[in-house]
């Protein structure tokens, strides 16, 4: 995955590799400082936006892909849905 400047159109920082499938859904947590993808390896994971690295394991549910996700206003709770069996899973984040 790569980030991108909206405004100037140039690439931020380097390329964000981790998923062993593309990525189907990208949600940024409350003040942009993770972000959380869902991809086709069926995991998600979470990303710092300022150090450009993985946070932690990957969340993992058994659900064949996810193709949609949001975090909560607060950003400690992150939903992801579209499950090819249709489910949908719920993870609280914490800062640990």
């Amino acid at each position: 995955m790569r980030l991108w400047d909206v405004r100037s159109h140039r690439r931020i920082g380097g390329t964000l590799t981790g998923h062993r499938g593309p990525v189907n859904a990208v949600t940024f947590t409350r003040g942009g400082a993770v972000i959380a993808t869902a991809a086709g390896d069926d995991t998600v994971r979470l990303w710092s936006t300022g150090l450009q690295n993985k946070i932690g394991q990957p969340l993992t549910t058994g659900t064949k892909g996810f193709w949609t996700m949001a975090a909560s206003p607060d950003g400690r709770t992150l939903i992801a849905g579209g499950g090819h069996d249709g489910s949908t899973a719920v993870w609280r984040l914490t800062d640990s």
